[in-house]
């Protein structure tokens, strides 16, 4: 299985890494007590702004495109053939026009 970098909490640390296959991370975001705090205590802000502060400070970056040596473009080692598309903040009216092939 190929392996993405993680990078550690705060978002601004851009070369503690880690190694992980998607099936090992699954399995943390399923069953990591910690992560399941974080999340916990994320789902309790009504606001944006604080929902969006919070993960900064405690979320950890996955960079699922392959393997970084830091968290920039010019630093991939090795691509992972995956592509990530964040849609969060798109509207109902524009999901409809997303297609997957």
């Amino acid at each position: 299985m190929k392996k993405i970098s993680g990078f550690n909490a705060p978002i601004q640390n851009i070369t503690k890494t880690f190694l992980i296959d998607l099936p090992e991370l699954f399995e943390k975001i399923k069953k990591d007590n910690e992560i399941k705090k974080i999340v916990e205590e994320l789902r309790t802000y009504d606001d944006k702004k604080k929902r969006d502060e919070y993960k900064t400070k405690w979320l950890y970056v996955i960079t699922f495109s392959g393997i970084f040596s830091k968290r920039s473009k010019e630093s991939l080692t090795q691509h992972s053939g995956l592509i990530c598309i964040d849609i969060d903040n798109m509207d109902n009216t524009s999901m409809l026009e997303v297609k997957i092939y």
